[in-house]
């Protein structure tokens, strides 16, 4: 029930969506009451929605068990939406280390969460990451906008719809 399955309990293992095998494989781990969660890439092989409504589940399970999360991914986002800390390794060997010190539920947008994945995404090696220019100083920055405050002539009118991972759109 912790996980959402007690609709599915009786199914064959063969009959659960991705999703649902993740959050099958999840039970397991957790019914042992561990100190130390391990995610290999957890979300990796789920579509968007899924994926957004794992991480969701995995945050509110680390904080309701208060168990320790070691999260392996190869997403920027998700690890910085997930983590406190965030590690690079590079050659089996730690390369960059920081901390995620940033207020939760955490947003995408927000600016602290776009500098921190900026600097990042520039650690990995991702030049066009840029950060915004400092006050007063002139030359190549990064800029991003909503898409409800931008417009694009003769284009059909759209209206954003909140997206957990994204934030309200308003």
């Amino acid at each position: 029930a912790e996980v959402g399955l007690a609709e599915r309990a009786g199914a064959w293992p063969k009959t659960l969506s991705g999703g649902e095998a993740q959050r099958a494989s999840l039970a397991r781990a957790l019914v042992r009451e561990p100190d130390l969660l391990l995610l290999d890439e957890p979300f990796g092989a789920l579509d968007a929605l899924t994926r957004i409504k794992a991480q969701q589940l995995v945050a509110e399970l680390w904080q309701r068990r208060g168990c320790a999360v070691l999260l392996v991914t190869h997403d920027v986002d998700e690890a910085l939406l997930l983590a406190d800390r965030v590690l690079v390794m590079r050659d089996g060997r730690i390369a960059y280390d920081t901390s995620v010190a940033l207020d939760r539920p955490r947003e995408v947008g927000s600016p602290g969460f776009t500098d921190l994945r900026s600097r990042l995404l520039t650690e990995l090696g991702v030049e066009a990451a840029g950060r915004a220019p400092e006050p007063g100083v002139e030359g190549a920055g990064h800029a991003q906008a909503r898409p409800e405050s931008t417009e694009i002539p003769g284009a059909y009118p759209a209206r954003p719809h909140p997206h957990p991972r994204h934030g309200d759109p308003s």
